[in-house]
């Protein structure tokens, strides 16, 4: 349990209630069979996006290319660890090598990210959702919250050319946060005494085994703080929108349901994922650099169109 904590201890861009909820109480060794079920549930992306790979291959040359459907699951940190898969999660590492492999594959015409995580970790997740947005001059990409996609999730999702959500999901929790505990007068009651040696001043700031010091709260906060404005920063640029309307409408660090995302501009509509999926093969979702709307009526009158099919293998292969 010490590699959770040390995770609960940097800074966050995670769903508050999920914490809570599942991190605390395996933090607290309080597992349980209903926070157990959480886990080792999460599919890899690099062997899924190599399953859909093969199976877009061996399709044969049609005029359709396949969707490559990504799953971005459970927690998310930078590098994968024992600690990574043990939290139902994915890490930045594989969902960027898994994006390769099917951005640069021929028979894959569209990715589609489909998207259950509360968020985690800031690090790396702007290298990579820069990447995704960069790609959009490439393939169409969509990104769906099924059904959740709160902060380091959505910071990811919604660098897709387009980004829906499916009806009864959460979305946003667009914000930053870190916590101290401070033990010291636990510790004093106990009997406890810690003597801290340090060089120079400030190394370990904020540890829990003494009076929390109002100057490590304040760095804290100016470090959060940056987070959160390169935060809103790529939002406002990925949704073509401002960043006082991202600071203002995108739930103020509060989550949103799937009609509050769209009325916010957060989202392009509430759709299911395989309703999603449908659109993207008949041609229907346009690219976000058209301006114009994000799905076009089905009988096919877009000027821009990616006439896509679904991979044999995919994640949803019945559909």
């Amino acid at each position: 349990m010490p590699t959770l904590r040390s995770f609960l201890t940097q800074p966050l861009l995670m769903e508050e209630n999920w914490i809570k909820q599942n991190l605390l109480p395996i933090a607290d060794n309080a597992i349980n069979d209903s926070v157990r079920g959480m886990f080792f549930n999460a599919p890899d992306p690099v062997a899924v996006a190599e399953k859909q790979c093969v199976a877009a291959k061996s399709a044969g040359r049609t005029n359709q290319k396949a969707v490559a459907i990504l799953p971005v699951r459970g927690v998310i940190d930078q590098h994968g660890s024992w600690f990574t898969e043990m939290m139902g999660g994915n890490s930045i590492d594989s969902l960027s090598a898994a994006f390769d492999m099917c951005m640069n594959e021929d028979r894959i015409g569209a990715v589609l990210f489909d998207c259950h995580t509360p968020g985690g970790s800031p690090y790396g997740v702007k290298e990579f959702a820069d990447k995704v947005f960069a790609a959009r001059s490439g393939k169409l990409i969509v990104s769906v919250s099924n059904s959740m996609m709160c902060s380091a999730g959505c910071w990811l999702g919604l660098a897709a050319d387009r980004s829906f959500a499916s009806p009864m999901s959460l979305n946003a929790s667009v914000g930053v946060y870190s916590m101290f505990v401070d033990q010291s007068k636990y510790l004093e009651e106990e009997g406890v005494k810690v003597t801290v040696c340090r060089i120079p001043e400030y190394k370990a700031e904020g540890i829990p085994y003494e009076p929390l010091k109002q100057e490590a709260v304040d760095n804290e906060m100016k470090a959060i703080g940056r987070i959160y404005d390169e935060f809103v920063s790529s939002l406002a640029k990925y949704r073509g929108c401002s960043v006082s309307d991202v600071k203002d409408k995108f739930g103020n660090g509060r989550c949103m349901d799937a009609k509050q995302a769209v009325a916010a501009g957060m989202a392009d509509g509430v759709m299911s994922i395989d309703q999603v999926l449908a659109k993207m093969q008949a041609g229907s979702v346009r690219r976000q650099s058209t301006g114009a709307a994000a799905i076009v009526d089905d009988d096919g009158s877009a000027s821009r169109r990616c006439k896509v099919a679904v991979a044999a293998l995919s994640l949803h292969g019945g559909v």
